[in-house]
């Protein structure tokens, strides 16, 4: 029933996302905005993505960053994932390469497989966590088991941190 309500969430926000004018995205962000402060883990994760994504709000990492630790801490494997990026990139927050592999290995373990990628790429390149390759294998595996096809090939240029890897080599 859960992963359903997560299903009809992203739908929903994905046509609020789309949405073309901003009076509806600023209403919806209202909306979330509202659930979040009385503590929606769901919500609170909305309300970051509005932040980030410049949705129905001003574009603002550190109010994101507050977000989605909030629905984070309180177990939201999405909102994990959010923050181990934030911590990876900077957004919001200062690069924290370690506390980027601590979020996104909660998250993985809770099968999202874009963590699981994400924390395989770590383990491979020794990201925030000591080298280990045959501890990025079983993430890889995890997360291609779960169909998510860029796990199949990781290798340099294939994945979306590769700009932490080119900050390492500086």
């Amino acid at each position: 029933m859960e992963k359903f309500l997560y299903i009809c969430f992203f739908m929903l926000f994905s046509i609020y996302i789309n949405a073309n004018d901003n009076e509806t995205q600023t209403k919806m962000f209202e909306s979330f905005l509202k659930k979040a402060k009385n503590g929606d883990i769901v919500s609170q994760f909305a309300v970051g993505n509005c932040y980030y994504l410049n949705a129905g709000v001003i574009r603002n990492y550190t109010e994101a960053f507050k977000w989605y630790e909030k629905s984070a801490k309180q177990g939201h494997a999405f909102a994990q994932f959010a923050l181990g990026d934030c911590y990876a990139f900077g957004d919001g927050v200062s690069k924290n390469y370690t506390e980027a592999v601590k979020w996104f290995k909660k998250s993985a373990k809770q099968g999202n497989k874009y963590a699981q990628y994400n924390l395989g790429i770590c383990y491979r390149h020794g990201i925030g966590v000591k080298k280990n390759r045959t501890e990025a294998e079983k993430w890889f595996a995890k997360s291609t088991k779960q169909g998510y096809k860029e796990s199949r090939k990781p290798v340099m240029g294939d994945f979306k941190l590769i700009p932490i890897l080119l900050a390492l080599k500086k």
